[in-house]
C-alpha cells in the first residue's frame, strides 16, 4: 500500500528543524539519503540552494502516490514518468514491478510500467519478472511484445535473455507479433554470432513478410559483416522480392553506400526502378549520414551523439 506522501513544505520544514544537527547529518553519507547530507549541515541562509534535492524526492513520492489513482490514464502516465527514478530508487522499481505483474491492472498501465523497467533490467529480479511476462502464453500479445522489447539493454549481457529471444524468434508456433518483438530486440545483440544467425534465418523467404522486415531492420548495424551484407544485398537487387522486405534491405545499404558497387546500384535504382517506394528508399540510402527519420526506423539508441529511447514510440 503506498502511503500518502509528505508535502513539499513539510519536507522543507523538516530540513530546517535539523539544519544544526551536525551529528545527525553524518548518518546520511550514502544511499538514497546522500543528497541530503550537505543540506543538513548547511547554514539556513544557503538552504535554498538545496531545495531542488528535496523537491526531487517530493516529486518521486507524488508519482508513487499517483500510481494508486482511480484513473487508468493517470496511473499510466505516472508509471511512464517514474522511469526517471527507476535506477536510483528501489521503491520505484518495486512499485513498477508490482504494476507490471498485476493482471488486475489495466493493460496500458502495465505496458508503461514494463517500459520504465527497461532501464533496470540488469537487476536479476527485474530481468526475471520481465522475462516471465514475455514468455507467458497466457499474457496478452501486446504485453509480451513490450516485455521482450524492454530487454534490449541487457540482451548482449545476459545469456538467459539472449537465449529466450532467439528461441521466441525461431518458434513458428509463437504469435507473429511476439516473434517480431524478439527480432526487434535482437538488433542490440547483432554483434553476437548466434543472434546474427538467428536474424539471418528470419530473413528467409519461408518466413512471414512482417518478420523478415523486422529482421532486416535489426541487421542494419551489422552491414559490415560479410554474411549480412551479401544477404541484404541480394534482397535489395531482387525485383521479384516483396516490396516491404526489399525496401528495408535497400535502406540498410545506407551504412555501406561508399562501396562503389552499392553506390552505383543505389543511384541507378533511385532513377529507374519501376517501384516508386524502392526509388524513394534508394534516395534515402544515398544520404551521407543517418537521418533522424532512419534512426527511428532502425530503432537506434543513439543519433548524432544524442541518446534516443528506442521504446519511446513502441
Amino acid at each position: 500500500m503506498i502511503q500518502t506522501p509528505k508535502s513539499f513544505y513539510f519536507a522543507v520544514a523538516l530540513v530546517l528543524l535539523t539544519v544544526q544537527a551536525q551529528a545527525a547529518s553524518e548518518a546520511f553519507s550514502s544511499g538514497a539519503f546522500g543528497s541530503f547530507s550537505r543540506l543538513l549541515s548547511a547554514p539556513v541562509k544557503t538552504l535554498v540552494t538545496g531545495l531542488p534535492a528535496v523537491r526531487a524526492l517530493s516529486d518521486e513520492d507524488n508519482l508513487l502516490d499517483l500510481m494508486g489513482d482511480s484513473e487508468p490514464a493517470v496511473r499510466a502516465q505516472a508509471a511512464k514518468s517514474l522511469r526517471t527514478y527507476v535506477l536510483t530508487s528501489y521503491r520505484v522499481e518495486n512499485r513498477l514491478l508490482d504494476a507490471a505483474g498485476d493482471r488486475n491492472e489495466k493493460p496500458e498501465v502495465r505496458r508503461e510500467a514494463i517500459k520504465s523497467l527497461a532501464w533496470a533490467a540488469q537487476h536479476y529480479n527485474t530481468k526475471s519478472r520481465i522475462l516471465a511476462i514475455a514468455g507467458s502464453s497466457s499474457e496478452a500479445e501486446d504485453l509480451r511484445q513490450i516485455a521482450y522489447k524492454s530487454l534490449y539493454a541487457v540482451v548482449s549481457l545476459e545469456y538467459s535473455v539472449r537465449s529466450a529471444l532467439q528461441s521466441a524468434l525461431g518458434r513458428s508456433s509463437e504469435p507473429l507479433a511476439v516473434r517480431r518483438a524478439a527480432a526487434w530486440t535482437l538488433w542490440a545483440d547483432g554483434a553476437d554470432y548466434s543472434s546474427r544467425n538467428a536474424l539471418l534465418s528470419a530473413l528467409e523467404t519461408s518466413e512471414p513478410e512482417a518478420l523478415r522486415v523486422e529482421a532486416a531492420k535489426s541487421l542494419f548495424g551489422q552491414m559490415s559483416e560479410y554474411s549480412v551484407k551479401n544477404k541484404v544485398w541480394d534482397i535489395a537487387r531482387d525485383a521479384g522480392e516483396s516490396e516491404a522486405v526489399r525496401e528495408a534491405a535497400v535502406l540498410c545499404l545506407l551504412l555501406i553506400n561508399q562501396d562503389y558497387a552499392v553506390k552505383s546500384f543505389l543511384e541507378s535504382t533511385a532513377r529507374s526502378d519501376r517501384n516508386p517506394v524502392i526509388r524513394v528508399a534508394a534516395v534515402k540510402a544515398l544520404q551521407p549520414a543517418i537521418s533522424a527519420e532512419l534512426a527511428g526506423y532502425f530503432h537506434l539508441a543513439y543519433h548524432l551523439g544524442r541518446s534516443i529511447d528506442p521504446l519511446e514510440n513502441q
